[in-house]
């Protein structure tokens, strides 16, 4: 199984994320590209408009159409800012 993933606020989500997710998942055959939408990006602190919660769902509609994209709420249910490194960690324990 190819898996990617694509993370960020999506603060919104919008067709460019969609456009390279598939671009990558067509280019790197791809079984899933999952989004991750983060709590807190390290590099947006304080700059959000949307909540975690609403960001979530938008994603969960923007992808809803593709059978290869995937959510996932792993750095959602979890405290402090989002690094590649932690989300990739709590992901292989899943």
């Amino acid at each position: 199984m190819r898996v990617g993933m694509l993370g960020g606020t999506f603060d919104p989500i919008h067709n460019g994320h969609l456009a390279v997710a598939e671009k990558a998942r067509l280019y790197l055959a791809l079984d899933w590209v999952i989004f991750v939408p983060a709590e807190v990006s390290p590099h947006k602190i304080g700059s959000t408009c949307s909540s975690a919660q609403d960001r979530f769902q938008m994603v969960c509609l923007a992808i809803k159409d593709n059978p290869h994209f995937r959510a996932s709420r792993v750095d959602l249910d979890r405290e402090g800012p989002s690094f590649t490194i932690d989300t990739l960690q709590a992901i292989k324990k899943e």
